[in-house]
């Protein structure tokens, strides 16, 4: 156990909302991120937009295809930023750049475990 590297991924892990709508970030089965959708809605992946490990961290929202979960962000459906782990605010915007859209987060944020992280 605790051999995950925090990279800043799972910051974004959650529940979102905004505009009238409310979204889940969860790990799936594999350790992938999962965003739900509501209930009807699709099950969609996060990959990584950017090798960066540094903030802010951006994500392509990605459909997933048949049982692969290695997707480009390059087909993303929408991109995730969040400005730094404890964010309250999600954006989400197109592809095309057009616009954004804020996202509260509902709740406390995930916190990153290891030695040395200050409490909240």
């Amino acid at each position: 156990m605790g051999d995950v590297v925090d990279d800043g991924e799972d910051a974004c892990l959650g529940e979102w909302r905004g505009k009238g709508k409310t979204f889940k970030i969860h790990r799936g089965p594999s350790r992938e991120l999962i965003v739900e959708m509501g209930a009807g809605g699709h099950s969609l992946l996060l990959v990584a937009a950017d090798d960066e490990r540094q903030w802010p961290k951006k994500w392509a929202v990605v459909r997933r295809v048949g049982s692969s979960s290695s997707m480009a962000a390059s087909s993303a459906v929408y991109i995730f930023e969040l400005q730094r782990a404890a964010s309250p605010v999600l954006l989400v915007r197109k592809p095309s750049g057009e616009g954004a859209v804020e996202f509260a987060r509902i709740g406390q944020p995930a916190e990153p475990s290891g030695p040395g992280r200050p409490p909240a």
